[in-house]
Parts: structure tokens; sequence; C-alpha cells
């Protein structure tokens, strides 16, 4: 199979497998009622959106249709990628985090609007954008604008899966396994490795932290040590 079935035919699966992964999570926030899980469907849904308009890439030519879906896709990615904050810090809350107060929930979500905020600001308004051709597919991009926030948000998450690491002493690693693939991929060159590596690895980060946020939903006196300040079960 060439490069160019396998990049458009890898984001339509991912965007099928992000779909399946929303119907999972809605079964999850069923049964545990945490409104983190609503925050990270939010997230699912523009990363499933992102990978349609990627695969229609490679059905569209470069104009006005193809432009309009990317702003789209450029507009819910920076709005909504930075509420994973949120999701970080609620779930070290409830794994007991000392440092993860009602009162860091609640900063959390001003960090969270403010970096959604100034990424559209200095990513997409009065941005130019430009197609680019790869591996079979055409996209928009705004060329000299380095991801910093998107970045900042994967580090700001493998530091939250290192917490969770430790204070599950070892028994839920997922969360680190898969915010740092998520980091590593973030890091590749799109002018060299296109864009299905960090698609990839952002479906992967929310899949961990899916994962993660089951087992500490379900059974959290199974992973985590009690003591002071343990097990915090504040839903401000």
């Amino acid at each position: 199979m060439q490069i160019t079935q396998i990049y458009p035919q890898g984001h339509l699966l991912l965007a099928i497998a992000e779909f399946m992964l929303i119907s999972w999570s809605i079964s999850l926030y069923n049964k545990s009622k945490n409104f983190a899980i609503i925050l990270s469907i939010m997230v699912l849904v523009c990363t499933a959106y992102d990978n349609i308009v990627l695969f229609a890439g490679s059905l569209l030519e470069s104009g006005d249709l193809l432009l309009s879906l990317n702003k789209i896709r450029f507009l819910i990615h920076y709005l909504f990628l930075p509420l994973l904050i949120v999701v970080g810090v609620d779930l070290a809350n409830r794994a007991g985090a000392v440092w993860a107060t009602t009162m860091t929930k609640r900063l959390s979500w001003i960090l969270a609007i403010s970096l959604g905020i100034l990424d559209i600001i200095r990513r997409y308004v009065g941005a130019t954008f430009e197609p680019k051709y790869f591996a079979g597919i055409t996209r928009y991009y705004s060329p000299n604008v380095f991801p910093i926030i998107t970045i900042a948000v994967t580090v700001f998450m493998v530091l939250i899966g290192i917490g969770i690491l430790i204070r599950s002493r070892g028994k839920l690693p997922w969360l680190f396994i898969g915010t740092l693939i998520a980091f590593l991929g973030n890091g590749l060159s799109t002018d060299n490795f296109g864009t299905l590596p960090a698609s990839c690895s952002e479906f992967v980060m929310i899949l961990s932290l899916l994962v993660t946020e089951r087992y500490v939903s379900l059974a959290p006196e199974s992973f985590f040590a009690v003591g002071s300040g343990d097990l915090i079960t504040d839903k401000a």
C-alpha cells in the first residue's frame, strides 16, 4: 500500500475509532457522572472532526470549501484542546494529589479558557492560511507558527501521568505512557512526517486518559493509599 493511501485511510480510521471512543465515554459518564468525561468527549469530537477534514483533503482540491473546513478545524482545536488541563487537574484531585484542591480546579478553568483564547488570537485571528500537500492529503496551515500551547498542554498531561503513576504505586501507568507518546508524536515535524503521527498520538493520549478515568472512577481505593490529603472527593 502506498503512502498516499495510508495517510488518508489512517485519518478516516482514526475518526471512526474516535466516534467509538465517544460512545464508550458516554457509557463511562453514565456510570460515574463525572463532568470531566464530558470535557474529554468535547475534545474527542474536535479530534474526530480534525481527522475527517484531513481525510476530506484527499478528496477535495484546494479552494474555498477546503479552506473553510480547515479554518473550523483550527478554531475548535485551539479552543477545546486546553480543556484537557481541567480534566487532568480533576483526575489529580480524585487521585488525592494535595495540590489539586477545589481552588486549583477553578483556576484550571481560567487557565484553559485563557490559553484557548490566546491560541486563537495568536494562530487564527488575522492569520494567513496556505495549502500544503503531503502523502495524498491537501490541507491548509498557518506558516511560521509553532504549536507552543499544544506542546504545553501535552507536557502538563505528562506530569499528571507521572503523578498518577507514583501515587498508584505503578498500578496505573496508562496516562503516563499515553501522554509521553503524544509528546513525542506532536514533536515530529509535519513537513517531514505529515499529520498522521500527531493525530495518532492525540488519540492515544485521550484513550489513556479515559482508561485511567475508568479505573479511578470505579475503584479509587484499589490504587491510591488513603492518608492525609488523599482521595479528595469534592465535586466542585
